[in-house]
């Protein structure tokens, strides 16, 4: 029987510089990863800012070209990425009710950081972008 909690746990690193250097995504209730890390070479050393303006295409040029499971899963990625990103920079809340709640920043001497916290994805999907080209809306508006 599949799990009704979607609440995931995201881990994010940064560099001294603040570059994303790795992040993986589990979910809460049984540590699984949630899709892998299919984004991570797409977008590993890219600036901060940078990411919080990205579409997945700005990275994946074959996107069009995968199956709508992973065109979905890379998308929700950044997303989640996004939200962590957007909520550490002062953007958001990060409150519990909220989609993203930070639940730890460690600082390292090294000058990495690492923001761990959880997303409730339920709260929000409607603005995880699914498919690239999807014909949804369409078939809705007829």
């Amino acid at each position: 029987m599949p799990c009704s909690d979607v609440t995931e746990i995201i881990e994010l690193t940064l560099d001294s510089d603040e570059m994303l250097q790795d992040f993986i995504l589990t979910k809460k209730s049984c540590g699984k990863s949630v899709g892998g890390r299919e984004l991570l070479p797409y977008i590993k050393g890219k600036p901060v800012q940078e990411l919080m303006n990205a579409v997945v295409e700005d990275y994946v040029p074959d996107l069009d070209q995968l199956d709508p499971i992973s065109e979905f899963l890379l998308c929700k990625h950044l997303y989640s990425i996004q939200v962590c990103l957007g909520v550490f920079l002062g953007m958001g809340r990060g409150k519990k009710s909220d989609v993203f709640a930070i639940e730890n920043v460690k600082y390292e001497t090294s000058g990495t950081t690492t923001i761990e916290g959880l997303i409730n994805l339920a709260l929000k999907t409607e603005e995880i972008k699914s498919c690239h080209g999807c014909k949804c809306s369409s078939k809705k508006a007829k």
